[in-house]
Parts: structure tokens; sequence; C-alpha cells
């Protein structure tokens, strides 16, 4: 939609420096500034880190570390490949949580439109429909990620919201797991991976944390 041939190219070209990168690197995994593009190069890493992402190099967003780790954590122990993405609106009543992003890989999209970036309004960002289904949310926190937050729910359905990411869905999880979310968050970014995995997910990270 928004964007030119010109930010195309400029989006493919993150992509490809990526890419060098972690072959030079011999690198699992790789979190990204993204901001820092937008700044100093007025593009963004969206569309090359979802490339990424399908080409099984776990790609984290905006420095994140410990989602990107956990998103690795995933790729390895379950063998699918999961998405990052920002919980932007809650209904505790019917214990429903939104996440959205701009990127999302589109081997977990059933069909997808390239956009801009939502915040900057510049580079190519991801609109994915997402399938609709059972979820596992995660995320990893404490100073030596000791910590960890499994929520099992339903991707409902995907929206168009104006003033969200381009790629939104909502989950619902129930009230107690927003109860929680909200009393203590482990961090900004969650974590969702098809299907049910709390239990397989929890038992490992009791394991390696004892």
């Amino acid at each position: 939609m928004e964007p030119s041939e010109t930010d195309l190219l400029s989006a493919g070209s993150v992509h490809s420096l990526l890419r060098r990168v972690v072959e030079a690197g011999r690198l699992d995994a790789v979190a990204v500034r993204c901001f820092d593009l937008v700044l100093r190069r007025g593009t963004t890493g969206c569309l090359a880190l979802a490339h990424l992402n399908e080409q099984g190099i776990v790609a984290g967003c905006e420095g994140d570390l410990v989602a990107t780790v956990a998103m690795l954590w995933i790729r390895h122990l379950l063998a699918r490949t999961a998405w990052m993405a920002n919980p932007s609106r809650v209904d505790l009543d019917r214990g429903i949580l939104s996440l959205a992003h701009c990127t999302v890989p589109r081997t977990l999209s059933g069909a997808y439109r390239l956009r801009s970036h939502f915040e900057s309004g510049l580079g190519v960002g991801i609109q994915g429909t997402m399938p609709v289904g059972p979820v596992t949310l995660v995320r990893i926190g404490g100073e030596r990620m000791d910590k960890l937050s499994l929520m099992e729910g339903g991707l409902l359905r995907n929206t168009e919201h104006a003033d969200l990411c381009r790629t939104q869905v909502e989950v619902e999880v129930g009230r107690d797991a927003i109860h929680d979310l909200l009393a203590e968050p482990l961090g900004n970014h969650m974590v969702a991976v098809a299907g049910h995995h709390a239990a397989v997910l929890g038992r490992w990270h009791a394991a390696m944390i004892a």
C-alpha cells in the first residue's frame, strides 16, 4: 500500500546486510535496534526481520534480547516460529488481550500486505493475517531470566485499527491471566506461538533455573 519502490529497495538492503552479519558471525539469532534505522537511515527493519525468521534465523525487534531468547528457545524446543508483539489493549471483562506489531514472519500469515511502519510512516511494515486457533503467549523476565509468564488462550480474530501497529490480533486468555500481566509485567513484548505449550515450556524453564 504505502511503500514506494525505493522503500522496498531500502528495506531489502537491510536484509542483505543482516544476512551478511549472521553468516560472518555464524549467528543463530539477532536483535536489532530498529528505531536507529528509522532515525539514521529513514527505513525500517520490519521486512528484513520477517524474512530472517522465515529463513530460520531468529530475529527480534527493538533490541529486545530477552524476547529474542524466548523466540530462540521456542524454535529449538518446539521447532516452531514465534511472533514478537506488543500488548496494545486489554479487555479485562472479556479476558481479551490485543497484540500488535509491524513485522510478522509471512510463513505465519495466511495473507499479508506491505504497509509503512506505523509509528514513523516510513519504510516497509507487514500487515499479516494470522490464523485463528490455540496459542501460547510467552515472556521471560527477571535479572537472571529466572521468571516466566505463560498464557494459553485462543487467537480469536485479526483487526485493522488505524491507531495500532500493522499486524493486529485479539487473543482470549482469561481475566486472571490479564490481571497477572497488569500486576507484574516481565517486559513489553510478548512472544506468541501457535498451539498450547505451557506445560512443556514450564517444565523446561523450571529445570534450567533449578
